[in-house]
């Protein structure tokens, strides 16, 4: 926070405060979520949009 100006900071609505990750824990090597799980989720969550402003426009 200290690197970033005032004014810059007047202009952003929204202010996260996210603790630090060790370089350990990036590395272990553990899996993480395929990209086709992450693909199918934003598939699903589009049509959902496309389907709520559907009924909206109508």
């Amino acid at each position: 926070m200290a690197r970033v100006s005032g004014p810059l900071l007047d202009r952003i609505d929204l202010h996260v405060e996210v603790p630090a990750v060790r370089y350990k824990d990036m590395v272990d090597g553990r899996a993480g979520e395929p990209s086709e799980a992450i693909r199918e989720r934003v598939r699903r969550a589009r049509q959902i949009q496309i389907e709520r402003f559907a009924s909206a426009a109508a």
